[in-house]
């Protein structure tokens, strides 16, 4: 960047610190008064785009094509350097706006994604009415780039990329984004290589009939007790379980380490994810919202809160809009290149996501012909491989060249590699949605129009990503989807490991809507989705996600106890869970029966020190807090004393596979819960882990290493041994307190005549630095505090209301 860019990006800061307001109004009295107003024409129709005080844009036209056009131009005039990124996120190539460093993510992403020909072909499969939005859209953002190009305003981060003018924005760059972000936030699965060599390691050290007992244990199928979304209570269709146990295993003793290891790379999207982190691109799934029905509401009205978990970035992942025409009232968050509310509320329904992590992926072993490499045994003959060659620009550097895959299955993950190792196993990655990603986006048009929770309905069953969906309706309903299209997996073969390619273990099919965890007014009167099990009888997949440690309680112990609940309350549910400590809540109890019994006759007097510090906490994660200290650090020695015996190879296996946190993961709050708990476990475990001590002493050994490694870094002086609470990257601008919270946070009470309707979009809604709205948002959000989400043509300044 230059000197220049980087003192005026400073000195903007600097400015928006000085004059930043010592407080700031809650809700309804931050009002977004129109700021500005601008008139395009298209065709003879005026589209009219007001912003209000925080620079969001309200579209105003008399059509749908006018004011998607209207949207395309607005977005591009916040976030065009955001969109150009995007879309060359989209389609793997940024190497060459960005040099080598992003070369292996977009390798990954022409090996799991597709060409030009086939986003094309997912355009012309859309409806009429979808088409010619996208179509405006792409034409509102082409006559902005063409003005901001022509005004000379064309915003510096192009040129120092070496873009002088930015191409000409096409429905397939759009529908390109679309399916990266249907993808990255509704796909999990794909672990089965890395599974694999789990249960390799295993097998060397214990044996194949106690690897076995081990691997059972840490990739279990499921645990009754694991929170869920649907009450058990609740009368809705249920899908059939598997059996928690290990099936037929073909062909794992044969599968190579290092082909392995090349697979698990890919699979698990590492390059696009790791580049994706350092470099201000979308990287997270999760989120967490709830809902509540008018029978628990203060006012009578359904109220809900979204709060999607998408990482930090300046600028945000997200941008915010309005569509007002004839027949489309519609505000919330957006994506920078596609039209539309992803998600928000029109004039009758509400709605928020979050990501659904049911397994959707499986890696297929495929046997290639000896003879002849490109070709692989299905069904008793030899296929020829469909190949591609695919050639990607790096800045500064010479083309490189690929060959890219294809078998019956899906896409190969490790051709190119074939030669070092002359395997006759290759994998193919088979995802349940694929070249269907771009669903998630049709259904979400509809969401934008939809009337009542039946219409809402109707569209999530299209979805194949998988997506948790909360709505409310304006009528008082409120509703719950677990979306997407799951395999339906043949029996005879152990689904956490690679299924044999030659066709014997195929899907049966996909399991259709009915099938999946849905429901529409519980019993319970709220619903609750934080990326927990959908309901009791839904199965891990092929990674152990759901456990009875989850997060999701939390919200449900500050719901259920209230027969009524105001707006405030509702919302401010996520100031709550911002700091609140789910493992100790869960294990904390067996720590302080341990200190208990056997810390008043121990040797060692700090151990009555912490538990003092221990007892007082109220597990929340706050600046300062001894107790969440000493409770980190005894979490993390508790499992080394109980598990290290059996599992220590885990760190290895995820240093070289490349699998962040592996030990951390499947050795997690869930597996220790399960040990600690004994014989009260609800789903016992098959071998011995504490290694004849009893759950007391293995308990208060780990205390005593924390209170030592504590000690040895930081002095024997308890009252220091401080948590700090770090702080969100968005630079160049300050962080705020680092707390798990929304991306965008949204809370809206659907009431009559108006909706209630607040938000908050850290840092702010526009990416110039020299914007009043680059970082607007940034310290309301430290604080906890939200704007009024306009909807309204009459909650702007009347006089900017074009029909008035």
């Amino acid at each position: 960047m230059k000197r220049s860019v980087i003192v005026s990006i400073l000195t903007v800061v600097l400015i928006q610190l000085v004059l930043a307001p010592a407080s700031f109004p809650h809700g309804q009295g931050a009002r977004a008064a129109a700021q500005n107003k601008q008139t395009l024409n298209l065709a003879g129709e005026g589209i009219t785009i007001i912003r209000d005080g925080f620079g969001v844009p309200h579209i105003f036209a008399k059509s749908a094509r006018g004011a998607y056009h209207g949207s395309g131009y607005a977005v591009a005039q916040d976030r065009l350097y955001q969109m150009e990124r995007f879309r060359r996120d989209g389609r793997g190539e940024l190497a060459e706006i960005e040099g080598g460093g992003a070369l292996q993510r977009d390798v990954q992403t022409r090996v799991l994604g597709y060409t030009e020909s086939e986003f094309q072909a997912i355009f012309d499969s859309l409806a009429d009415d979808i088409k010619q939005g996208y179509q405006a859209y792409a034409d509102g953002v082409n006559a902005c780039i063409k003005e901001t190009v022509s005004q000379n305003r064309l915003p510096e981060a192009f040129k120092e990329v070496g873009i002088s003018e930015p191409a000409q924005w096409r429905v397939t760059d759009s529908i390109a984004i679309g399916v990266m972000m249907a993808s990255r936030y509704g796909s999990v699965g794909g672990f089965e290589a890395t599974n694999t060599r789990v249960l390799k390691a295993l097998k060397v050290r214990f044996g194949e009939a106690e690897a076995n007992k081990l691997f059972n244990d840490i990739y279990y199928f499921n645990d009754q007790t694991s929170p869920t979304t649907i009450p058990a209570n609740d009368k809705v269709v249920k899908t059939s379980k598997q059996k928690n146990e290990v099936k037929s295993r073909l062909l794992v003793d044969d599968l190579p380490d290092e082909s392995l290891r090349r697979v698990a790379y890919v699979a698990q999207q590492q390059a696009i994810q790791d580049y994706a982190s350092r470099h201000n691109l979308p990287t997270k799934w999760g989120s967490f919202c709830w809902a509540i029905g008018p029978g628990r509401s203060a006012s009578g009205n359904p109220i809900l809160v979204g709060n999607p978990q998408m990482g930090f970035s300046t600028p945000q992942i997200a941008h915010e809009i309005h569509y007002s025409t004839g027949e489309l009232n519609v505000a919330g968050m957006g994506f920078a290149g596609i039209p539309g509310v992803i998600i928000g509320h029109n004039d009758y329904v509400a709605w928020s996501m979050t990501s659904g992590i049911s397994d959707m992926v499986d890696l297929f072993a495929e046997k290639l012909n000896p003879e002849n490499r490109d070709q692989y045994f299905y069904k008793g003959a030899y296929r020829d491989v469909e190949k591609r060659a695919e050639v990607f620009k790096i800045k500064g550097e010479k083309p490189a060249r690929i060959t890219v895959a294809r078998t019956i299955h899906g896409p190969l993950t490790d051709w190119d590699a074939r030669p070092i190792d002359k395997s006759t196993i290759a994998y193919s990655y088979a995802a349940s949605f694929a070249g269907h990603e771009f669903k998630t986006f049709e259904a979400i048009w509809g969401f934008n129009r939809a009337k009542t929770l039946d219409e809402f309905a109707k569209l999530a069953e299209i979805i194949y990503t998988n997506h948790n969906f909360l709505a409310a309706a304006v009528n008082g309903d409120i509703g719950y989807w677990h979306c997407g299209r799951v395999p339906m997996r043949a029996l005879g073969h152990d689904p956490r490991l690679p299924i044999p390619g030659t066709g014997e273990f195929d899907w049966l099919g996909l399991l259709p809507f009915s099938k999946m965890p849905q429901i529409i007014n519980p019993k319970q009167g709220y619903l609750i989705s934080w990326n927990n099990k959908p309901a009791e009888w839904w199965d891990n997949g092929d990674f152990p996600v759901w456990g009875p440690v989850f997060h999701m309680p939390r919200i449900e112990q500050l719901i259920k106890p209230h027969s009524l609940m105001d707006f405030e309350q509702v919302r401010d549910i996520t100031q709550d869970i911002a700091t609140h400590d789910t493992y100790a809540e869960a294990l904390k109890p067996f720590l302080i029966t341990a200190l208990g019994k056997l810390g008043a006759t121990h040797a060692d007097k700090r151990i009555l020190q912490a538990g003092n510090y221990l007892r007082a906490w109220n597990n929340h994660s706050v600046n300062g807090s001894v107790a969440k200290a000493i409770f980190d650090a005894w979490f993390k020695a508790v499992r080394e004393v109980i598990f290290n015996d059996e599992f220590s190879d885990l760190k290895t296996i995820s240093l070289i596979y490349g699998v962040p946190n592996l030990f951390d993961q499947l050795i997690g709050a869930s597996m220790l819960y399960r040990v600690l708990s004994g014989a009260k476990s609800s789903l016992p475990l098959s071998h011995n882990y504490l290694n004849g001590k009893s759950r007391d002493e293995a308990i208060i050994e780990g205390l005593i290493k924390a209170l030592n490694e504590l000690t040895s870094k930081r002095g024997p002086q308890m009252n220091l041994w401080t948590y700090s609470q770090g702080d969100i990257d968005l630079k160049p601008l300050p962080g705020i307190p680092e707390t798990i919270r929304g991306t965008y946070i949204h809370a809206v009470e659907l009431s009559h005549p108006l909706f209630r309707s607040e938000s908050v979009l850290p840092p702010g809604q526009n990416e110039n630095p020299l914007s009043p709205h680059y970082s607007d948002q940034r310290e309301m959000a430290g604080y906890w505090r939200y704007k009024q989400l306009v909807y309204k043509c009459d909650q702007l300044e009347i006089a900017s209301c074009p029909e008035k």
